[in-house]
């Protein structure tokens, strides 16, 4: 579990922090799921390659762009590993 501290969020810089916890956990982009409540950082995990969630527990309406580059759920019990992202 990492925890993500850029404020303002830019997308190049947090796209190089998650390649980097990437190879510190030993796995490649493409079998790491991201979650998070920030459109930001899941724009950036998506584009450095990575399965993203959008934990959205205030299920506050997203654009229809955002809704396409990540699964939307409610809560973390809507998320299960056997379920395709």
């Amino acid at each position: 579990l990492f925890r993500l501290h850029a404020n303002p969020p830019r997308r190049k810089a947090l796209r190089i922090i998650l390649r980097r916890i990437a190879n510190r956990i030993g796995l490649p982009e493409d079998e790491i799921l991201f979650i998070s409540d920030i459109k930001e950082e899941l724009d950036a995990a998506h584009s450095a390659g990575m399965k993203t969630v959008l934990l959205d527990r205030q299920r506050i309406a997203l654009p229809s762009n955002t809704q396409a580059l990540h699964l939307q759920v409610d809560s973390f019990s809507d998320i299960h590993p056997n379920k395709r992202v």
